[in-house]
């Protein structure tokens, strides 16, 4: 954003930000601190955006000379991230709220990273114990998992796949 370069950051993000938020930031960099945050700035050219921002000391050896602000725009990122974080919740509700039991492992190495209420409630293992479990140890037939595998890395999805798994007691479920 070369309409940016060479402002000074009070120009940038506008004299009521600068005084109520940004000019104790340059206070403490200007006493030696490094200082990192992220914000949303819009300024004074219409241009809004999250920024990551970085202020420096700048020093001779002994003195504080100034400082120097790096920002960085992180809008996407952030904008992605949220986005993320949202359809996690989502989908999180919806596993958590279904009658069906969900269990989700990594599929690098088969470790159980979550299951919903359903599969704890039905299966009697508590989420503490089956958080970093291998899943394929639950399986009544454990090459089932295999057969899934295969059918997520051929097409991409598996579709009413049905296989038992073993409860805490031993049953199958």
């Amino acid at each position: 954003r070369r309409e940016l370069v060479g402002k000074t950051y009070e120009e940038i993000v506008g004299k009521k930000k600068f005084n109520e938020v940004i000019r104790s930031h340059l206070d403490r960099g200007l006493s030696g601190e490094h200082i990192e945050l992220r914000d949303w700035v819009s300024n004074v050219t219409g241009i809004q955006g999250f920024f990551h921002i970085k202020i420096r000391p700048v020093n001779d050896g002994e003195d504080v000379l100034g400082v120097l602000v790096i920002m960085t725009d992180i809008t996407q990122l952030f904008t992605m991230s949220e986005a993320l974080r949202e359809a996690r919740n989502r989908f999180k509700t919806v596993a958590d709220n279904s009658t069906d039991l969900i269990l989700i492992t990594r599929f690098s190495d088969g470790k159980i990273m979550s299951a919903n209420s359903a599969f704890t409630e039905v299966s009697g293992y508590s989420m503490k114990e089956l958080i970093g479990k291998k899943a394929i140890g639950l399986y009544s037939n454990p090459e089932h998992r295999d057969v899934l595998i295969n059918e997520l890395m051929t097409s991409g999805y598996s579709k009413n796949y049905k296989t038992s798994m073993k409860s805490k007691e031993g049953r199958d479920i």
